[in-house]
């Protein structure tokens, strides 16, 4: 059975700005060819939670961090931005969960809960900035 997600932070501002990994996968086309996100890179992390791993960017620059650090080792990864307010509006909750250590995606990271429906997953993209597009490994 599924366990209730934890309380909505509202320490968080909603003006903060979350920070998506976009996996090349999630890459796909419109109907006339141009190149979109799929809203399945918004969906839930596998497991009873329910959760979506993001980073907050203003703690990722405050502990001299940079997007480039997380995307590290992700070579054809893309990154999505949006405002915390968004995903409030949308019914989630984001709560913070820092990792161990002096890494600052880590010290960063924070999980937005609700479980997305496709309507909620399509309005989130849309509402997204992507700041880095993910590429096709194969298509050189």
């Amino acid at each position: 059975m599924a366990q209730d997600p934890p309380p909505d932070d509202l320490e968080i501002a909603g003006s903060e700005i979350l920070l998506r990994r976009i996996h090349p996968n999630d890459l796909v086309s419109n109907q006339v060819g141009d190149p979109l996100i799929s809203s399945a890179a918004f969906d839930d992390l596998p497991g009873p939670d329910g959760a979506m791993s993001v980073i907050v960017e203003s703690i990722l620059l405050a502990n001299r961090g940079s997007e480039a650090d997380v995307l590290e080792g992700l070579p054809n990864h893309g990154l999505a931005a949006f405002p915390v307010q968004l995903a409030r509006a949308l019914g989630f909750g984001v709560v913070l969960s820092p990792g161990a250590g002096p890494d600052p995606v880590e010290l960063a990271h924070a999980e937005v809960y609700c479980k997305k429906d496709d309507k909620r997953r399509r309005r989130l993209r849309d509402g997204s900035e992507i700041r880095r597009w993910p590429t096709n490994p194969e298509s050189g």
